[in-house]
């Protein structure tokens, strides 16, 4: 028994933590290499061109954070079930995911109030059903749902949680984490722009901790977050992506 709780309890929760930082870290800096490797190879003149390739390089990456996540999750004598993997979800939860949700999405068409800050022109997202833009909107919304809500709600609020934090704490790690993750959004046209980077990292910031409430109100079920980040990103994607490329173009650097 004694030799099982050592198994179970290999690592606490803020080395967890710690180390789900340097797993992402890692994976943030091993990009960058594998585009290098191969843009030789790759044509990418187009925005579509250059997204395409940039989310071949990085989508499968955040899967092996996912892998990652769960090799720590096992670290620390947790399953899935313990993040909120298939947990009932209460009515507040899915109320919240579905208001929050809305609000992005109407925030994302064009529209007269607009001033330049929505990405999806309304009759393009209707008209276009190109491979490019179903597969690109499928595999951000699958790997949106997962990897990141497993991981930046599920995991980070959990083992902060197990940590003693307070629940504001817990929210506040969550977005601040995920925000950093999307540090690379400053770097689409290859070089990296810092007025962009403040930008990306605020409001990713900002998503991350309103569904790290989301998922808390849903009585930290993992089900109705997963939708509703899927449901958003395969709904903006690759629209959202293609104007934060145009954005880092086209400002001073």
């Amino acid at each position: 028994m004694a030799d099982e709780n050592v198994r179970r309890n290999a690592i606490g929760p803020w080395t967890a933590l710690a180390a789900f930082l340097l797993l992402w870290m890692a994976l943030f800096a091993i990009g960058p290499l594998i585009r290098d490797v191969f843009s030789p190879l790759v044509a990418t003149r187009t925005p579509e061109q250059i997204v395409a390739f940039r989310m071949a390089t990085g989508l499968p990456l955040s899967w092996v954070g996912l892998a990652g996540t769960f090799g720590l999750l096992r670290l620390r004598g947790q399953r899935a079930a313990d993040i909120g993997w298939r947990k009932p979800v209460a009515i507040w939860g899915w109320l919240a995911a579905f208001v929050v949700t809305a609000f992005y999405l109407w925030g994302s068409f064009r529209t007269p109030i607009c001033r330049g800050l929505c990405f999806i022109d309304p009759k393009m997202w209707l008209t276009d059903w190109s491979g490019f833009r179903l597969t690109t909107s499928i595999a951000t919304g699958l790997t949106a749902g997962f990897c990141e809500e497993m991981g930046f709600r599920g995991f980070v609020m959990t083992q902060a949680r197990d940590g003693r934090a307070p629940l504001p704490v817990q929210i506040l790690l969550s977005g601040l984490l995920f925000g950093l993750a999307h540090l690379g959004v400053a770097g689409l046209s290859g070089t990296f722009n810092p007025a962009v980077a403040v930008s990306v990292v605020a409001s990713t910031t900002v998503f991350g901790m309103v569904f790290a409430i989301v998922y808390a109100l849903g009585r930290r079920s993992l089900t109705h977050v997963i939708l509703a980040h899927g449901v958003f990103a395969f709904v903006t994607e690759p629209w959202m992506l293609i104007w934060g490329l145009n954005q880092t173009m086209h400002l001073p650097r």
